[in-house]
C-alpha cells in the first residue's frame, strides 16, 4: 500500500486494510489470501448487520443450579449496549439484537442447544451522568471513570470506593465472588464454606511443583459445578473489563493468577472433612494472614461480610490467630 493512500484511510479502516494489504502481500511466492478470501473479508466488514451473535458452549453445570449462561448475562446485556452505543443520546442505534447459542438445562428432560439461538437485548446501565459513546469511554476517559463504568456494569455489592482502592491483583477474584455472592433476594449462589475454599486457594499462591505435588483429589459433582460458574465469571468479568477499556490490567483477569482447578477441588474435599482455617492455608501462617485479608474484601457489602455474619460456624478456628495476636 502506498502511504499517501494509508494516510487518506478512514481511521476505522485502517486496521482491516493494513491486515489484509500485507497478507496479499507482495512476496515472491505469493499472496496468502484467494481473491475469494479477501472478498469474503471485505464483505464481512462493511455489512455491519444489527443482529449480533455469540456463542457459549456446553459446560459441565448442574441441572439443579441456575447455568451459568443465565448467571451472567445482564452482565453481558449490559456490555451489549455499552459496545454498540444503544443508550447515546441522540441514539443512533435504534435496534440491536444478539443472538446467543449458550447450552444448558431447561428442565428435567429439556435442554436448551446451540441450534436455536435466543434474542437477547440490551441491558442500560444506571449511570448518574448517562452512558457516552464507546469510543469515548475507551479514549477520553480517566482510569476511574472507566473504572465506575465497569462497576456500573457488574453492579456488585462492594462499594465503589472500596473497589477503587483494591490491588490489582485482587479486581477479578473480588468482583466474581462478589457478584456470586450478591444481594439477591432467593440468596446467595455460593454457600460460606465455598467462599472460603476460593479465598483460600488463592491465598495460596502455588507454584507449579506445589500443583503437582497435591494428590489427585476425588471427584466432587458440587465442586465441579461451582468451579464451572466462577471460571464463567472470569470470562463476564473480562467482557466487562474489554468493554470498559482495560481500567485495570489484562495480565490480572488471566485465570492462572488466582485460580487453579486441581487445587481448589483438593481444598474442598479437605474442608468438608476439616472445616478449619489452617487446614484450608495448609499450616502457613504467610497463607493464613493472606485469607484473612482476602475474605473481607470477596464479601464487602454482603451477607458473609466477617463484620456481620459469624464465620466461626463455618470454620471452626475462624478468628482464633487474630485473638491471639490481639
Amino acid at each position: 500500500m502506498e502511504f499517501e493512500l494509508l494516510m487518506k484511510l478512514p481511521e476505522d479502516q485502517v486496521v482491516l486494510a493494513c491486515i489484509l494489504n500485507y497478507l496479499i502481500g507482495g512476496r515472491k511466492w505469493g499472496p496468502l489470501l484467494e481473491p475469494l478470501d479477501v472478498a469474503v473479508f471485505v464483505a464481512q466488514a462493511v455489512w455491519k448487520p444489527s443482529l449480533e451473535d455469540i456463542k457459549q458452549l456446553e459446560v459441565l453445570e448442574d441441572g439443579s443450579r441456575v447455568p451459568s449462561a443465565l448467571i451472567y448475562r445482564e452482565i453481558r446485556q449490559r456490555c451489549y449496549g455499552i459496545l454498540f452505543n444503544c443508550f447515546v443520546e441522540p441514539n443512533n442505534v435504534k435496534y440491536v439484537v444478539v443472538e446467543e447459542r449458550c447450552w444448558y438445562k431447561k428442565g428435567q428432560n429439556e435442554n436448551h442447544d446451540l441450534r436455536e439461538p435466543e434474542r437477547i437485548y440490551p441491558l442500560r446501565l444506571s449511570y448518574p451522568s448517562g452512558v457516552i459513546r464507546v469510543e469515548d469511554l475507551w479514549f477520553n476517559c480517566s482510569e476511574r471513570r472507566r473504572l465506575e463504568f465497569f462497576w456500573h456494569i457488574l453492579r456488585i455489592p462492594m462499594k465503589f470506593d472500596f473497589l477503587m482502592a483494591l490491588p490489582e491483583d485482587q479486581v477479578a477474584l473480588s468482583c466474581i465472588l462478589n457478584y456470586l455472592i450478591g444481594r439477591r433476594k432467593s440468596g446467595p449462589r455460593l454457600r460460606p464454606l465455598e467462599v472460603a475454599v476460593f479465598v483460600a486457594q488463592a491465598a495460596w499462591k502455588p507454584s507449579s511443583d506445589d500443583i503437582q505435588q497435591l494428590k489427585n483429589p476425588k471427584v466432587d459433582a458440587t465442586a465441579v459445578n461451582i468451579s464451572t460458574i466462577f471460571v464463567a465469571g472470569i470470562e463476564a468479568v473480562l467482557m466487562a473489563l474489554e468493554t470498559c477499556g482495560f481500567p485495570s490490567p489484562y495480565k490480572y483477569i488471566l485465570p492462572w493468577q488466582f485460580f487453579d482447578g486441581k487445587l481448589f477441588h483438593f481444598l474442598y474435599n479437605e474442608a468438608k472433612k476439616r472445616p478449619r482455617v489452617r487446614v484450608l492455608c495448609n499450616d502457613q501462617d504467610e497463607i493464613i494472614e493472606r485469607f484473612y485479608q482476602l475474605l473481607p474484601v470477596v464479601t464487602n457489602n454482603t451477607v458473609y461480610d466477617p463484620s456481620s455474619f459469624k464465620w466461626s460456624n463455618i470454620l471452626t478456628d475462624f478468628g482464633m490467630e487474630q485473638n491471639i495476636k490481639s
